[in-house]
């Protein structure tokens, strides 16, 4: 199996492959990421898809709260944090990372 090639090489069969395993990558990269910082993605498969999201953005944004505290554990040893958000509220829904690195 040779593992780099021409890119004139390839056939269009084997064009499709690799594009649909580098999508997947994305895929599960983004949705890590957003896991990660606390953040959303937004799917869109096509650019008509866009007035939807931005109007999602636009009301996440408008309806967002921003909150603080101060950790028990004050040692910055660069050891991972886990933190939990919870919310009394029924129509609420909480987004937001699980943990930090005390740094």
């Amino acid at each position: 199996l040779q593992r780099f090639r021409p890119r004139e090489t390839l056939t269009p069969q084997m064009l499709r492959e690799i594009n649909a395993g580098l999508y997947t990558l994305s895929r599960r990269e983004l949705r890590d990421l957003g896991e990660r910082t606390g953040g959303r993605v937004y799917p869109v498969r096509s650019l008509t898809d866009l007035t939807g999201v931005y109007k999602q953005v636009a009301d996440d944004l408008r309806s967002q709260y921003s909150i603080g505290y101060y950790p028990a554990n004050k040692a910055r040893d660069g050891g991972w944090r886990s933190i939990r958000v919870e919310t009394r509220a029924r129509d609420a829904t909480v987004r937001a990372r699980s943990g930090y690195w005390a740094k």
